[in-house]
């Protein structure tokens, strides 16, 4: 079913765009001539992009003339295109009302209730439409579409075969007969289906992927990939399309899979790359396969390549700043991150990547540099204050400057009070110091509160209830922290330790004494 849950949204969509967005100028009929001169210029607004000036002047227009159908109409269109779907709704409706043999009117809105959710509202519309307009192919269409939608094979098979009748045998109408019997897991229906399609066009790319998938879920994966490879060679089938499919098929596929079929995979990722090489879709995704299946220096290339091939995409220097990050390359992302922010100055991002890459490079003087840059660059907005804020904390605690540290802690929680980061490595930084204990269990449990499942937080809360001689609580938040992944903190196993030693329970101290050894010594 892979295919069918990458490709099954693009029904609705298809419909949607084509029927709001297309269609011939209706005038409106016996008008006086000065409310018709008024509603030429509204529509010309509408065509033009301006639809809140198109929907005050239609709005005035249809007081004067309620009833004329091609005015409620455009209103309609405008009161859409603005989201007004309520509005949309009012006015096409109508519009439909005073003019039910008009095409455009029955079309829009149908296309209106398909984009809104209200599917069995549209199903009701198109059915009326083949009926009412029997040599209009677009509506049986949007109703295999919707009837798709719905899960309903037994009315899209009907719809199929009504439109084979009408329109005679054709590549399309046998894949979309396959898709229906592949989404009712008839499989082997669909694939008599996807052979028909294929004997009438034995490159219609829906059928070749079509066709492929039946063989995935039938374990054949030598003639699987075989399909598949024809279908990315495809030249009708746009570069979107194609790493849609891969990326769902990276995502789902696990290592054994990868193993098994790594040849196959590299193939198709050449042939892909082979047809569309200054593609962005095709070289980030690409450069996202190579990385997950171990293999940065080719990730490396594809990301490269696409930010050379676009240095004014913003996506493309992010993905590589995150490439740089994941591979600890943070000499080298440090510059990236500049020279990403020189040519992106209102993305702050970058600054942000670039304290991130000085911080793990234990440069804190470099990120409290970058910080207050920040600080300097982005004066009024608090959630950049509150980011610069709160590195500042951590890098001052880190170069011992204390005092620092505690204030401009202070100015994140006046602009955050609920921050549980801030709240957390304030509160932590303060008992390990050994001040002001009561506050900094005060901000702790408030983390805690906002994170309950946090065990860093949990950590710090049962570490300061040790200092204050509440060893029995400290361990009630401990044994918390170890099922939210404490166990992987050497702190939160050499705290815990100590809390039970504290308790007297010496065999379970040891226990955690051990493991926070084991986890130190994986670390070193």
């Amino acid at each position: 079913m892979l295919f069918l849950q990458v490709m099954k949204r693009r029904f609705l969509i298809a419909i949607i765009i084509c029927a709001l967005c297309s269609g011939p100028l209706l005038r409106a009929q016996n008008l006086q001539p000065r409310v018709e001169y008024n509603f030429i210029e509204a529509v010309s607004m509408y065509d033009n992009g301006d639809f809140e000036g198109a929907r005050k002047l239609l709005t005035a227009l249809v007081r004067i003339s309620p009833q004329d159908d091609a005015i409620n109409y455009y209103l309609g269109l405008c009161n859409f295109a603005l989201r007004d779907a309520e509005g949309a709704e009012t006015y096409l409706s109508r519009a439909r009302q005073l003019d039910p043999d008009n095409y455009w009117y029955n079309d829009r809105l149908a296309a209106l209730y398909a984009a809104t959710g209200q599917v069995e509202k549209a199903v009701e519309i198109y059915e009326d439409m083949v009926q009412r307009f029997p040599k209009k192919s677009d509506p049986y269409y949007a109703l295999v579409n919707m009837y798709a939608s719905l899960d309903r094979t037994d009315k899209m098979t009907e719809v199929l075969e009504r439109i084979t009748e009408r329109s005679g045998e054709s590549p399309q109408i046998y894949t979309m007969q396959g898709d229906a019997n592949m989404a009712a897991y008839e499989d082997s229906v669909a694939m008599v289906y996807y052979d028909k399609a294929l004997e009438l066009d034995p490159d219609y790319a829906p059928a070749l992927l079509g066709k492929a998938e039946g063989l995935r879920m039938r374990r054949r994966y030598d003639e699987y990939f075989q399909y598949l490879s024809k279908y990315m060679a495809s030249d009708y089938v746009m570069p979107q399309g194609k790493t849609d499919y891969l990326q769902t098929l990276y995502h789902n596929m696990d290592g054994r899979f990868f193993q098994n079929f790594k040849p196959q995979l590299d193939s198709l990722a050449t042939t892909v790359a082979t047809m569309h090489p200054q593609d962005s879709t095709v070289l980030l995704c690409l450069g996202s396969y190579y990385y997950s299946t171990g293999r940065p220096e080719e990730a490396r290339d594809y990301l490269v390549r696409n930010v050379d091939l676009y240095p004014d995409s913003y996506s493309a220097r992010v993905m590589y700043v995150q490439f740089l990050s994941y591979t600890g390359a943070l000499e080298e992302m440090a510059g990236e991150c500049e020279k990403a922010y020189e040519q992106f100055p209102f993305e702050p991002a970058f600054l942000e990547y670039k304290i991130m890459a000085y911080y793990n490079l234990q440069d804190y003087q470099g990120a409290i540099r970058e910080a207050e840059r920040m600080l300097s660059l982005y004066p009024n907005d608090p959630e950049r204050k509150l980011s610069a804020y709160s590195t500042l904390g951590d890098m001052y605690y880190r170069t011992g400057d204390l005092k620092s540290c505690f204030d401009v802690y202070e100015k994140a929680l006046k602009i955050d009070p609920d921050n549980a980061l801030v709240l957390n490595n304030y509160a932590y930084f303060m008992c390990l110091m050994g001040k002001n204990l009561s506050k900094a269990y005060k901000m702790s449990k408030k983390a805690v509160d906002l994170e309950p499942d946090n065990s860093s937080y949990l950590d710090t809360i049962g570490w300061i209830l040790h200092l204050r001689g509440k060893d029995a609580d400290a361990k009630t938040y401990f044994k918390k922290a170890m099922i939210y992944g404490g166990k992987d903190s050497y702190e939160c196993l050499h705290h815990y330790a100590q809390v039970l030693e504290k308790l007297g329970e010496t065999e379970l101290s040891k226990y955690y004494y051990d493991l926070a050894a084991q986890k130190q010594a994986e670390t070193e």
